[in-house]
C-alpha cells in the first residue's frame, strides 16, 4: 500500500517531472540529518495540523481548536472572485487554506503557492494527502524554497495577466510572517514588483500607441540591414572597461575626464549625453537611443548620423532613417520582427531593458560579457533646479519643475533629491546589478557619476581613478565592430522583403475577417435578445466565432500590432470578460456587445495599417539589400 509520501510524489511528479530525484535526495538529506523542528499533530476532530518549534515555543500552522470554520470563513471571500481572478497564497503548512480556494474557485482561476520552509514541504508530504490538489487539473503553480525557488519571477511573470490585475490578492498563511518574515517578504515583493511592472507596461504602451506601429513599419527595414546584440559578444574585448554616460548634472564636472578613456574603453552615450559629449570633441563608440516619442531635433547634431546605435524597433523611426551606421537590436517580442529571424533559422537575442537608455546600455554591457562597467552622468537625481548637464537640450528644457521630488542617500551628500522615474530606474539597477553579481561575482561595476543618488552595489570612485587604474590598454573600438556581419546575408534579406512587402495583404485580410466575425457577433445579439433562448443554436454560433477568431489570429505577426494599437480597447473588453453573469441571455448580449465593439475597432485598425504599410513600403527601393 502506497504511503503518504509516495501518493503525494507521484502526483508532484505529474506537474513537475524534472524536480522528481531532486526532491527525493532533498527528503533523505533532511531524514538523514533528523531534524524535528516541524511537528505533526491532530486536531480535535482527527484532522492532522502542523506546528513549528521555535525558541521554545510551539506555533500552530493554523489553530488547534476550530480552525476549520475560520478557513471556510476566510475562504467565502474568494466565491465572489471572478473567474479568471489570480491568488497568491504564502505557506502550505495547513493545506486546508489552498484545498479551501480549490473548493471554492473557478477553474479558470489562477492559484500560486510559495512555500519558504522545504522542512514544512516535506512534513506535509509526509503527513497530509494533497495527492489530488497536486493532480486537480487547475491552474495552480507550487514554488518551494531550495527545490524550484528560482522558478519564482518567471513562474509569478506567467500566471500575471495585465488584464486581470484588479481581481487578484496576496495572502499570507498564520504564522508565516512571525516563522519566516524576510522570505516572505521577498516574495510578496516580488509580486507586487512584477504586478507593478504590468502596470508600468500598460500605461507605456498606452502612451506610445499613436506612434509604436508606424516606428515599428518603418524601422522593421533596418533590422533587416541591423545586427543582433549577442554578435558583439565575440569581438568586444571583455578586459576593457565599458563606460555607460547620462547627461545628469555631474557630467559637467568630469566630461573632459572622459577624453583620456577615448581609445582605451568602450564609451556607450544615452541619447541625450551625444550633445554635450560631441560639444567637447569626444565620440562615443555607442549611442543608445529606445523612446518612441522622441523628438528627432532633441539629439540631433553634427556627427551623430556616423555613431553606430543600439536602438529598438519602436524608437522615433526619424533617428534610424538619419543614421548611416551599425543599428543594433533585442528582441521585444515583437512577432513582426521575430518573424524575419525565424524564418531564416535564426532568434533574436533578449535583454532586460529596465524603461531607459542607461539601463538598457547597462544590460548590453552586461550581455556581452563586459566585467568592468562604469557609470558616469547617472545622476538619477537633480541639481539644483537641474536634471540634465549643460548643453543636453535648449535652455529653457533643462530645468524641472520641483514638483513631486523627494530625498534618497547621495554618493557624496547624505541626501539627495530625486523623483519617481529617476527613483524606479535607480531602483532597478540595485536589483539588476544584484542579480548579475550573485551569478558573474567578478563582474565591477563602479560608480564614476561624482554625485547624484547612491546606488547600492556599486563602488563610488571619481572618474580620474576609474580611467588610470582601468585605462591601460589601447583598442580601436570601430575596426573591432566592422569584423561583425550583419544579422542577415542578401538571400536572406531578400527572403524578408517578400514578407515585408506583404504586410498589406494580411492586414486586409484581417479586416475582412472582422467583417465576417461581427456578422456572427449580430447573430448572436439577436438570439440573447429572445426570451426563449435556442441554447443549442447559442453554442452552435459560440463555436462559429471560435472558429472565425481562431482563422484571424492565424495572422499572429499583423494582430501583435494591431492588440498593441487597440490595448485600451483590450484592456476593457479583455477585464470584463472575466466577469460573472446572471443569465445565459446577460451573458450572449454582453459577448456581442463586447465582440460588436471589437470588430468595428479590429476592421478599422486593420484598414488602416494595410494603408500605412502600403504607403511606407512603396516609397522604399528594396534593391538595395546588398551586404555592405
Amino acid at each position: 500500500m502506497q504511503s503518504i509520501f509516495e501518493k503525494n510524489l507521484a502526483a508532484w511528479e505529474k506537474c513537475y517531472p524534472e524536480t522528481k530525484e531532486f526532491v527525493i535526495k532533498k527528503y533523505n538529506e533532511l531524514k538523514s540529518n533528523d531534524i524535528q523542528t516541524v511537528v505533526a499533530e491532530q486536531d480535535y476532530s482527527g484532522e492532522t495540523i502542523l506546528a513549528v518549534n521555535k525558541d521554545e515555543k510551539k506555533i500552530y500552522l493554523s489553530g488547534k481548536r476550530n480552525y476549520q470554520k475560520a478557513v471556510e470563513k476566510w475562504g467565502e471571500n474568494y466565491k465572489i472572485a471572478q473567474p479568471a481572478a489570480f491568488i497568491f497564497l504564502v505557506g502550505i503548512g495547513n493545506p486546508s487554506f489552498a484545498k479551501q480556494l480549490d473548493k471554492v474557485m473557478t477553474k479558470e482561476a489562477r492559484i500560486l503557492i510559495y512555500e519558504p520552509s522545504m522542512e514544512i514541504f516535506f512534513k506535509v508530504m509526509e503527513c497530509i494527502d494533497i495527492s489530488k490538489f497536486l493532480d486537480s487539473g487547475r491552474s495552480v503553480v507550487f514554488l518551494v524554497d531550495g527545490i524550484n525557488d528560482e522558478m519564482i519571477d518567471r513562474s509569478i511573470e506567467s500566471i500575471i495577466n495585465v488584464n486581470m490585475l484588479p481581481y487578484f490578492d496576496i495572502y499570507v498563511c498564520p504564522n508565516y510572517n512571525t516563522l519566516f518574515l524576510e522570505k516572505t517578504s521577498k516574495f510578496v515583493k516580488s509580486v507586487s514588483r512584477l504586478c507593478e511592472n504590468a502596470r508600468i507596461g500598460l500605461n507605456t504602451n498606452i502612451r506610445y500607441l499613436p506612434v509604436r506601429s508606424e516606428n515599428v513599419f518603418h524601422n522593421i527595414i533596418h533590422v533587416n540591414m541591423g545586427y543582433d546584440t549577442k554578435q558583439f559578444t565575440e569581438f568586444i574585448p571583455r578586459d576593457i572597461p565599458t563606460f555607460i554616460v547620462g547627461a545628469g548634472p555631474s557630467l559637467d564636472k568630469n566630461i573632459d575626464e572622459l577624453k583620456r578613456a577615448k581609445g582605451k574603453g568602450f564609451i556607450i552615450a544615452c541619447d541625450t549625453a551625444v550633445r554635450p559629449l560631441l560639444a567637447h570633441g569626444i565620440v562615443p563608440d555607442l549611442y543608445v537611443l529606445v523612446d518612441g516619442l522622441k523628438p528627432v531635433h532633441l539629439i540631433k547634431a553634427e556627427g551623430t548620423e556616423t555613431i553606430p546605435l543600439l536602438t529598438s524597433v519602436t524608437a522615433t523611426y526619424g533617428f534610424l532613417d538619419q543614421n548611416k551606421a551599425i543599428k543594433i537590436f533585442y528582441n521585444e517580442n515583437e512577432l513582426l520582427v521575430n518573424k524575419l529571424f525565424y524564418q531564416n533559422g535564426k532568434s533574436l537575442a533578449t535583454m532586460p531593458c529596465g524603461g531607459s537608455v542607461a539601463t538598457s546600455a547597462f544590460a548590453f554591457a552586461y550581455l556581452i560579457g563586459m566585467k568592468n562597467i562604469v557609470l558616469v552622468g547617472q545622476d538619477l537625481a537633480l541639481t539644483g533646479d537641474y536634471v540634465h548637464a549643460k548643453g543636453t537640450f535648449d535652455k529653457t528644457d533643462d530645468k524641472a519643475d520641483g514638483h513631486d521630488t523627494f530625498l534618497v542617500d547621495g554618493n557624496y551628500d547624505e541626501k539627495v533629491s530625486t523623483r519617481g522615474d529617476f527613483y524606479s530606474y535607480l531602483k532597478w539597477f540595485e536589483y539588476y546589478i544584484e542579480g548579475c553579481q550573485e551569478y558573474e561575482p567578478q563582474l565591477r561595476v563602479i560608480n564614476a557619476t561624482e554625485g547624484g543618488a547612491k546606488i547600492k552595489y556599486t563602488e563610488i570612485k571619481t572618474l580620474q581613478e576609474t580611467i588610470d587604474e582601468l585605462c591601460v590598454k589601447e583598442i580601436d573600438i570601430q575596426k573591432e565592430m566592422g569584423k561583425i556581419a550583419p544579422s542577415f546575408n542578401e538571400c536572406q534579406r531578400e527572403n524578408n522583403v517578400k514578407f515585408i512587402k506583404g504586410l498589406p495583404d494580411e492586414f486586409r485580410t484581417i479586416a475582412k475577417g472582422a467583417d465576417e466575425l461581427k456578422k456572427s457577433y449580430k447573430k448572436l445579439e439577436k438570439l440573447a435578445q429572445s426570451r426563449n433562448m435556442d441554447t443549442k443554436a447559442y453554442l452552435k454560433l459560440l463555436k462559429k466565432i471560435e472558429k472565425q477568431t481562431k482563422s484571424i489570429e492565424k495572422h499572429p505577426e499583423c494582430m501583435s500590432n494591431i492588440s498593441e494599437t487597440l490595448k485600451i480597447a483590450d484592456f476593457i473588453i479583455n477585464s470584463e470578460s472575466g466577469m460573472a453573469y446572471g443569465s445565459i441571455n446577460e451573458e450572449g448580449k454582453n459577448i456581442s456587445k463586447q465582440g460588436i465593439m471589437y470588430c468595428d475597432l479590429l476592421k478599422e485598425c486593420a484598414e488602416l495599417f494595410a494603408d500605412l504599410t502600403n504607403e511606407i513600403y512603396g516609397e522604399i527601393d528594396f534593391s538595395e539589400i546588398k551586404v555592405k
